[in-house]
């Protein structure tokens, strides 16, 4: 893996920690802007998360 693909993985992987959904890693790379992959993350709480988990990421 270059460095690029280190650094998908860690975002990734922390966007799963905190939100508690499955995001496939390549949709970092089709997603080239924050905003992007603001949305991807939006649609998937609003898909799969439980009403305790949006609670606890609003109150962070």
């Amino acid at each position: 893996m270059g460095g690029d693909s280190l650094l998908a993985s860690q975002v990734i992987s922390r966007v799963i920690d905190v939100f508690r959904i499955e995001v496939p890693l390549r949709s970092l790379f089709e997603m080239p802007t924050v905003a992007d992959m603001a949305a991807v993350v939006q649609r998937n709480v609003a898909k799969h998360a439980k009403p305790e988990a949006i609670e606890r990421v609003l109150q962070r």
